[in-house]
């Protein structure tokens, strides 16, 4: 399980990502030319705009109530894996 904390501090690594609002419930970043945000808590991700495109290659865990994508436990490492390791902002930069 990832807290908070480890999962902010590796998407502000990340190139192209900002750090939008630091508040006491969650982190929210945005970046690039998306739209949209990703929302950071305990072990948990999800997923606005342009930023909902992950869930075509990681199946979400669950849905917020706007029906955003959520993911949670070993998916958390994966949608970080798939925003860090892959081109995905360069992509929406095109």
């Amino acid at each position: 399980m990832k807290s908070r904390a480890e999962i902010s501090s590796e998407l502000q690594k990340i190139d192209g990502l900002v750090l939008v609002n630091d508040i006491s419930s969650y982190d929210r970043f945005s970046g690039g030319l998306s739209t949209g945000s990703l929302y950071v808590k305990d072990n948990y991700i999800s997923a606005t705009g342009d930023f909902k495109v992950l869930e075509n290659g990681i199946p979400r865990t669950s849905s917020d109530s706007k029906d955003c994508p959520e993911w949670r436990d070993k998916k958390v490492n994966e949608v970080l894996h798939a925003i860090g390791g892959s081109s995905f902002l360069k992509l929406q930069k095109i």
